[in-house]
């Protein structure tokens, strides 16, 4: 999955409470909550972390619930 694919299913509320995917080896989780993806060590916002809009292509390990 790719990380455009991820912020289509959040734009759209498709994306589940607590999906959970791995970029460059950081573990992220999405909170519909706060409607945001944070980095699970520390609940930083992705897009704190990366220029998301250079990484849309990029993709993501999904992590299986």
């Amino acid at each position: 999955m790719k990380i455009i694919d991820i912020l289509n299913k959040i734009a759209n509320g498709e994306l589940k409470d607590g999906f959970e995917f791995k970029y460059n080896d950081l573990h992220f989780i999405y909170f519909k909550n706060v409607n945001e993806v944070q980095r699970l060590e520390n609940g930083i916002n992705i897009g704190r972390i990366y220029y998301l809009d250079k990484h849309l292509n990029d993709e993501v390990e999904v992590i299986e619930e």
